[in-house]
């Protein structure tokens, strides 16, 4: 799953700015954003609640089903369509799959709301592990399916380094 965090607030609103977009339409996704509490429902109502604050007017919100899905992003659209219409930019809370997926099936400004940080496995609830950096070079078959890229604190590709101490990582 993409892992997301929130993007700086002052950035989402420069962006807004940028092109003079006082109304602003929502989407979300209902996968990865979702899991992560960075895009679902909860989180779409509170960036609705902030964007009232700050002075501009939400046209309405989607969370879809999988927002980096072109046909459902698109179906999504014109399920809302007058509302987007209505709209003058989208902030998307997705990964950035999510927002250029977004942009393809809008024809409006479109603008992220969260940052992409990396391929993870849920832990446990709000609790995620780094376990691919999609570097486009995968060993997990050389390697027992161990990343040596995110699981190495000195990302080694070539067996035990220097530092080992009673067959342990020095780190």
């Amino acid at each position: 799953m993409i892992i997301t965090k929130p993007r700086d607030w002052k950035r989402i609103t420069d962006n807004l700015e940028s092109v003079g977009a006082r109304r602003v339409f929502l989407m979300g996704c209902g996968q990865c954003a979702t899991v992560a509490h960075t895009g679902g429902e909860r989180e779409l109502e509170e960036a609705a609640a902030r964007l009232t604050a700050g002075g501009y007017t939400v046209t309405g919100w989607t969370v879809g089903d999988v927002t980096c899905h072109l046909n459902g992003t698109k179906l999504d659209a014109r399920k809302h369509r007058e509302e987007i219409d209505d709209a003058d930019a989208v902030l998307v809370l997705a990964c950035g799959a999510g927002v250029q997926t977004t942009a393809e099936a809008i024809a409006k400004p479109v603008f992220p709301g969260l940052e992409s940080l990396f391929l993870g496995t849920v832990v446990r609830n709000g609790v995620f592990e780094e376990r691919c950096q999609t570097c486009g070079d995968c060993v997990l078959g050389e390697t027992a399916g161990i990343c040596p890229v995110t699981t190495c604190p000195k990302g080694l590709l070539n067996g035990p380094c220097g530092g080992m101490w009673n067959g342990m990582c020095e780190v």
